[in-house]
């Protein structure tokens, strides 16, 4: 038994998109998509955080199967892939909004 608490601790996974999963042709590798989905097959917490809106992280992650929400726009939002829709997302409040408008 774990002494600090009586459930698994588990490690989450993210990676970014550009520069780091996505290779020179912009795409996952079909190597890349079949461990990471055979990782979270197996239980694994894997995802991706990028600044990308899920209009184009949800065709570049069709063959990689995950079972965490995608972090998308900069964090912004949380990308369900399962039930395509935002599982959770923030938005500016009224005062942002104004301050960035006169920016």
């Amino acid at each position: 038994m774990n002494p600090r608490n009586d459930h698994e601790m588990k490690t989450l996974y993210i990676s970014d998109m550009d520069g780091t999963l996505l290779g020179p042709d912009s795409k996952i590798s079909p190597r890349s998509a079949h461990i990471i989905s055979g990782l979270s097959e197996r239980g694994a917490l894997i995802t991706v955080a990028t600044a990308r809106t899920p209009a184009t992280v949800v065709p570049l992650m069709q063959f990689t199967a995950t079972n965490v929400p995608a972090i998308v726009m900069t964090g912004a939002g949380l990308w369900d892939r399962r039930g395509a829709r935002f599982c959770r997302a923030t938005f500016l409040d009224n005062d942002e909004y104004r301050t960035v408008r006169g920016i």
